[in-house]
């Protein structure tokens, strides 16, 4: 939407008394996972990205993936909807660059925001 529909959106979470609208930060948790790629088997996990973006935001975990495989195994660094990959191998700030180091590597290790 607009500036205008952000604002009137705001206005309406303010508290009604004080007149005040508080926002809260969080820093992302960082975590690094290494999925070693099995025969019949692929990621498990659906992609959103733009090729302009540096970043790949993880919509969905297949049920029947190596991710899902992973977070099995990993439960306190389970890969999640939403999580955002940042690296790839070392390799970061083109989309483009990150999901064919994905395809093209037997073992990535994968950098992951968490909000």
């Amino acid at each position: 939407g607009s500036k205008m529909d952000l604002c009137d959106r705001l206005s309406l979470q303010k508290d009604a008394m004080t007149g005040t609208l508080v926002l809260k930060f969080a820093r992302p948790k960082e975590k690094k996972i290494t999925l070693k790629k099995e025969e019949g088997k692929d990621f498990g996990v659906t992609l959103n990205y733009y090729k302009s973006s540096s970043k790949v935001i993880i919509a969905g975990v297949d049920p029947h993936g190596i991710t899902a495989d992973w977070n099995e195994k990993h439960p306190d660094t389970r890969v999640l909807a939403d999580d955002v990959i940042v690296e790839v191998n070392g390799v970061s700030g083109s989309t483009i660059r990150m999901v064919a180091e994905m395809k093209r590597s037997e073992e990535p290790e994968l950098t992951i925001l968490q909000y």
